[in-house]
C-alpha cells in the first residue's frame, strides 16, 4: 500500500532508471512502479510468480487476473509487469504526431514515462521467442477519450518494433477461470507435501469413475478404502489439477459438490 503520493520529478525518473526499474528478465527484473509507488484504491497487490520465483506487483484486479492466466499458459515464459517505455523521445514524438497532448504529471507538468502493464515473454509453434505487449482496462475506460489517446501512443510505439501490443478488458477476462487459477496456484507455490502414492491412486481412481458420481463422494469412498482423510485427498486432487496431470474445466468455479462429469469435461489446459 502506498503510503505517499508521488509526483513525477525529473530526479525521480533518474533515481528509478538507476535502480535498474524496467529492466532485466526473469527473477532480475524489476517493475517501474511497486505497490508502494501510487496512491492506493485498495486493490493493488502483490503476488509470488510461481514460473519466475519474484514478487509480481499490481496496481489492479483485472491485472491481477490477467496474470494468473498467463501464468498457466504453457507457452508463456516471462512476464513483465508495469514495463515502461523508457525511450521517452519516441512517445513525445508519436504524441506530437497524433496531435495528442503527451502524458504528464499533474503538478510538475513533466512528460512521464509511459507504461504498459505486461511485457510478455512467450513461444511460439515453432520454439521461437517472441514478445507481446497487453495494456489491461476496464471495457467503459474505452469510452474515455484521453484513455484512448493513451493507447494509441502506445500502440503505435510497438508497432514501430514489430511487438504486438493489444488491450484486454473485463470482459475478455474470465473470472471464473482466474479465482480457480489463484485457488490453485498455492499448490505451486507451497507443495502440500503429498505422498506420490496417494497421487497414483487417485489418478488411477478418477480413469475409472462414474461420471455421475459426486466429486466428494468419491473422495469419501477412497478415504473409507485406504485410510486417507478426505482432505489429503482432495488436497492431491488440487494438487493433479494445478500441475496439469489432469484436465479439467476451468472455465467455471470448481465446485466439488458436483459430478465428475461437470469437474472434467471441457477441461481447459
Amino acid at each position: 500500500m502506498a503510503r505517499f503520493q508521488y509526483h513525477w520529478t525529473f530526479e525521480r525518473i533518474d533515481k528509478y532508471i538507476k535502480e535498474g526499474r524496467g529492466q532485466g528478465e526473469f527473477e532480475n527484473y524489476k517493475p517501474w512502479l511497486t505497490v508502494r509507488d501510487v496512491p492506493s484504491n485498495g486493490r493493488v497487490a502483490r503476488e509470488m510468480g510461481t514460473k519466475v520465483k519474484r514478487e509480481y506487483h499490481f496496481l489492479s484486479d483485472l491485472e491481477r487476473y490477467f496474470f494468473y492466466i498467463l501464468e498457466w499458459q504453457d507457452s508463456v515464459v516471462d512476464i513483465r509487469e508495469q514495463y515502461p517505455i523508457l525511450e521517452m523521445e519516441k512517445t513525445v514524438e508519436i504524441a506530437e504526431l497524433l496531435g495528442f497532448a503527451h502524458p504528464k504529471d499533474p503538478k510538475t507538468k513533466i512528460n512521464i514515462v509511459m507504461t504498459s502493464d505486461f511485457m510478455i515473454t512467450y513461444k511460439n509453434d515453432q520454439g521461437d521467442v517472441c514478445y507481446a505487449a497487453r495494456s489491461i482496462k476496464s471495457f467503459k475506460d474505452l469510452l474515455k477519450k484521453r484513455t484512448l489517446e493513451k493507447l494509441l501512443i502506445e500502440k503505435y510505439y510497438y508497432d514501430q518494433l514489430g511487438i504486438d501490443w493489444g488491450v484486454v478488458t473485463d470482459k475478455e477476462i474470465n473470472k471464473d477461470f482466474a479465482v480457480n487459477l489463484q485457488d490453485l496456484r498455492q499448490y505451486q507455490l507451497f507443495p502440500f507435501g503429498v505422498d506420490e502414492g496417494v497421487l497414483d491412486v487417485l489418478r488411477h481412481k478418477i480413469s475409472r469413475v462414474n461420471p455421475r458420481e459426486k466429486v466428494i463422494h468419491t473422495l469419501k469412498k477412497l478415504s473409507e478404502d485406504i485410510g486417507i482423510d478426505e482432505v489429503t485427498l482432495l488436497n492431491a486432487l488440487k494438487s493433479l489439477i494445478s500441475n496439469k496431470i489432469i484436465s479439467v474445466n476451468l472455465t467455471k468455479r470448481l465446485n466439488f459438490n458436483k459430478s465428475w462429469n461437470s469437474l472434467l469435461n471441457g477441461g481447459t489446459k
